[in-house]
């Protein structure tokens, strides 16, 4: 049984093989057409939600020039160092600014997964954002067993927040172990 090209490009990015992603059949035959390629490490169950704002986590390789793309999130573009800076206006852009903030497809794509996990939108980071889904269903799920009233809400939906960040960590702790 042979896998459709989007498994194959998926398990491919999973595994942040970015010479094995350049290498597949189908990115050869589309990377002159590629403008832009988004990056989000949410988990896919945060990206599913009804009211999901999981896309504030995109990180974008987006093309600049010939053979040469920037990697951005929320305005800013990044560094080889993860140094971000907001892209000035074309006429006072310098050509340091431009070494630094350009890289080729390949650069910019494992730049692009090096940052995802680490951006950060009011303090969370697309794993926390993760576990303030799992809280809100939860929280969600109690008011409407009756269980909690509408002013506790907040509350239990940060105290179950919370139990279940310690609980991952914990979890994440013992398999590295």
């Amino acid at each position: 049984m042979t896998e459709n090209i989007d498994d194959q490009i998926n398990s491919t990015l999973a595994g942040m093989d970015i010479e094995a992603f350049l290498a597949l059949p189908a990115v050869q035959d589309k990377i002159g057409d590629v403008r832009t390629i988004i990056i989000n490490a949410c988990p896919s169950f945060a990206k599913e939600t009804e009211y999901s704002e999981a896309d504030l986590f995109d990180v974008e390789v987006t093309w600049r020039s010939k053979d040469r793309y920037a990697v951005e999130h929320r305005g800013k573009q990044y560094t080889k160092d993860l140094n971000s800076a907001m892209e000035s206006n074309p006429s006072s852009r310098t050509k340091r600014f431009i070494d630094s903030h350009r890289f080729p497809l390949g650069k910019a794509l494992a730049l692009a997964h090096k940052l995802a996990p680490k951006v950060q939108i009011n303090r969370l980071t697309p794993e926390t954002y993760g576990y303030w889904v799992i809280a809100a269903s939860l929280a969600s799920d109690l008011e409407a067993s009756g269980k909690i009233s509408e002013q506790s809400k907040l509350t239990a939906y940060r105290e179950e927040c919370f139990e279940l960040l310690k609980t991952e960590q914990a979890r994440t702790a013992k398999t590295k172990a």
